[in-house]
């Protein structure tokens, strides 16, 4: 679905896994707390602990380890982010290209750009 809006591959995965978060982490937690009652109990308090370890470690891994593993797995680049052009990019707070008047503003500038 991604893709097909032009997302880039990097973002689209990482979109996907940002919009899974809550359903993944509320399944979880709600199959986890649901485990507490019968934690205490001599015959099923072993299965409750097993589940709700299984549980936060399939998490982990469907959140963190599954996106490396498709990123990995598809040699998936993290786009180039290139500098938007009059931001100021290599110039000190207080000091501006725009403002061309100020002796102390040029000279800064030139220093900079001669580094």
């Amino acid at each position: 679905m991604d893709l097909a809006r032009g997302l880039h591959h990097w973002d689209a995965v990482i979109d996907a896994t940002t919009h899974r978060l809550r359903p993944i982490m509320l399944t979880a937690a709600a199959a986890s707390l649901g485990m507490i009652p019968i934690a205490s109990e001599v015959f099923w308090g072993p299965m409750a602990y097993a589940v709700i370890g299984g549980l936060f470690v399939a998490t982990m891994l469907t959140l963190l380890f599954l996106p490396a593993l498709h990123v990995a797995w598809f040699r998936i680049k993290e786009p180039r982010k290139e500098p938007q052009p009059g931001l100021g990019v290599g110039v000190p707070a207080g000091l501006s290209r725009d403002n061309p008047n100020s002796a102390r503003n040029t000279a800064a500038i030139a220093n900079i750009e001669t580094l």
